[in-house]
This record gives structure tokens, sequence and C-alpha cells, in this order.
């Protein structure tokens, strides 16, 4: 159980670093942006940060990844609610038609 509690501290821990670092990027763009800036911005020491990553590259590449998947499930709940207002729609055309 205690492995479950660490898995998802490290996790909501990477989650609020890849936000701090893509508002970053955001801000200042890649080569302007240094792993200190994130660290600074989150109250982590460098040391902190490390551990999560080995370096800015890497950092990087993980925003883009988290970039993706919350465009992934996007894309997914879009398609999820047009499919149910679909068959909304054809519901009621079927309600009404009778």
């Amino acid at each position: 159980m205690a492995r479950v509690a660490d898995e998802t501290r490290f996790e909501a821990q990477r989650h609020r670093i890849l936000k701090a670092a893509a508002t970053c990027f955001n801000q200042k763009g890649f080569s302007g942006t240094s792993l200190k800036d994130v660290s600074r911005q989150l109250g982590l020491t460098d040391a902190a940060l490390y551990y999560y990553v080995t370096n800015k590259e890497e950092l990087v590449y993980q925003c883009y990844l988290r970039a993706a998947e919350l465009g992934r499930e996007a894309m997914e709940r879009a398609s999820m609610t047009a499919r149910t207002a679909s068959k909304r729609h054809t519901c009621i055309s079927l309600i009404t038609w009778k």
C-alpha cells in the first residue's frame, strides 16, 4: 500500500513539475529557460528537480508527451460527446417520428 502512495506522490509531483516547466518554456522559450528557473518556480532545490529529470531536453520532451496525452484525452472526450449527442438526436428523432 505504501508503494502505491509513493507512486501517486511521485506522479503528482511530476505533474507539478511539468506544469511549471511548460509555463517557463511558454514564457521564456526553450533557450531562455533553465532548470533553475523551473526549480525556483516550484520552490524546489536543483537536486530535487534532478530526481525527476536528468536535463532540460528530457524535461521539454516530457512536457511534449504530456501535452500530446492531454490533447488525446480531449479528443476522446469530444468524440464521446459527439457520439452521445448523435445517439440522443437519433432517439429524439425516433420518439418524435412515432
